[in-house]
């Protein structure tokens, strides 16, 4: 898995150097009538990440809930009237296994999630599975990848932790969204660009 910065509450600022930062503030997808950066649509107003602790005191502000999660865990409880999504995922970052996350399962996601109804997305600890899918939603509701990595910021002190996005998922969301690489580059090097890519063997 990839690890990221120890001090990701203060990350790099958004003035990267990697051919994506070039483009953090036109992704060049849906940015068009997108004149005032105060209206565009990210967290928390129609995306809300959350934990699965925290999912339940969300779901009654929330027009459609996506669950991202393991294979035993319990879901928490929607409302019949609140279409809800739930996606048996694990958190890795390789397309191997039954559970890994798919291109279909992100396309999937992103088709549900639409493009205006208030949204809550999330997964097990809120760090991983549903805040790499909260930015292509975020992208795909007309975000600029700039804004979605302030969204993710704003997320994280709201919480107090630190998020680590999957990059498998979003680099499935970069292709769906036909961003040629940017998201991905953007976000891989923002989030993680400290360290090189580790797998996870038990010790850290």
């Amino acid at each position: 898995m990839r690890v990221p910065r120890k001090n990701s509450l203060h990350k790099r600022p958004l003035a990267l150097s990697t051919r994506g930062a070039k483009h953090l503030s036109t992704n060049g997808l849906h940015t068009q009538g997108v004149t005032d950066e105060k209206k565009t649509i990210m967290y928390p107003a129609s995306v809300r990440i959350s934990s699965l602790y925290h999912a339940p005191y969300h779901v009654a502000n929330a027009e459609r809930v996506i669950s991202l999660v393991d294979p035993d865990m319990v879901i928490p409880h929607v409302p019949p009237t609140t279409p809800h999504l739930v996606k048996r995922v694990r958190d890795v970052p390789w397309n191997i296994g039954s559970y890994a996350p798919t291109i279909d399962l992100v396309r999937e996601v992103l088709d549900f999630a639409g493009t205006k109804d208030k949204i809550l997305i999330h997964c097990h600890a809120g760090m991983s599975r549903s805040v790499s899918s909260a930015i292509g939603i975020m992208i795909q509701r007309g975000a600029t990848i700039a804004q979605a990595i302030e969204a993710i910021e704003t997320y994280e002190k709201d919480v107090g932790y630190s998020t680590a996005p999957n990059m498998l998922i979003l680099e499935y969301a970069d292709s769906i969204l036909g961003m040629h690489g940017l998201l991905y580059e953007a976000v891989d090097e923002y989030f993680y660009g400290a360290y090189p890519l580790t797998v996870f063997t038990g010790k850290l």
